[in-house]
C-alpha cells in the first residue's frame, strides 16, 4: 500500500491527481490528511505533499530501518513542480515512482543518487530489473 499525505487544501488538489495516477498503473493506495495519518509499517512507500523538512524531522527517523527493506519515501511540493524521492530510491522504488510522477503530472524528479546523476544503473537497481536476488548491504 502507498500512502499519500497531504496538509492543505491545495496538497489535498494534487492527492486527487496522484490517486487516478496510481489507479490507473493499478496501485494500492490511500490518502491521508497529515492529522489522520499513521505508520503502519507494511506500507510500500509514502508520497507526503508537503516541505521536505516537516518529512525529515517527523517521519524519517520512524519509516526507515534496512536500505534493502525500507519503503520509499517520496516529497512533491503542493504545485507539483518538485517530486523529491528521499528514502529506499532504488530497493523501493522511489526513483521509478517519483519518474512515474515527473512523467504523468509534468514536474521535475528531482533524483540525487550517484548512480542517476552518473547516467548508470546501480547493481541493486539491475537487481531489480531482472529479478534476480536483492544483493547484500556490503555488496551495493
Amino acid at each position: 500500500m502507498i500512502k499519500i499525505i497531504y496538509i492543505t487544501e491545495k496538497g489535498k488538489n494534487l492527492a486527487k491527481k496522484i490517486e487516478d495516477i496510481l489507479k490507473y498503473y493499478r496501485y494500492p493506495f490511500s490518502t491521508y490528511h497529515l492529522k489522520d495519518f499513521q505508520i503502519e509499517g507494511k506500507e510500500k512507500g509514502f508520497i507526503f505533499i508537503m516541505a521536505v523538512g516537516i518529512v525529515i524531522r517527523k517521519y524519517i527517523e520512524k519509516i526507515k530501518d534496512d536500505k534493502t527493506k525500507d519503503p520509499f519515501v517520496i516529497v512533491v511540493d503542493e504545485n507539483g513542480k518538485y517530486i523529491i524521492p528521499l528514502l529506499s530510491n532504488h530497493l523501493g522504488g522511489g526513483n521509478y515512482f517519483s519518474k512515474l510522477l515527473e512523467g504523468e503530472l509534468g514536474g521535475k524528479a528531482v533524483l540525487t543518487t550517484a548512480t542517476d546523476t552518473n547516467d548508470k544503473v546501480g547493481i541493486d537497481e539491475l537487481s531489480k530489473m531482472y529479478f534476480l536476488e536483492t544483493p547484500k548491504r556490503e555488496d551495493i
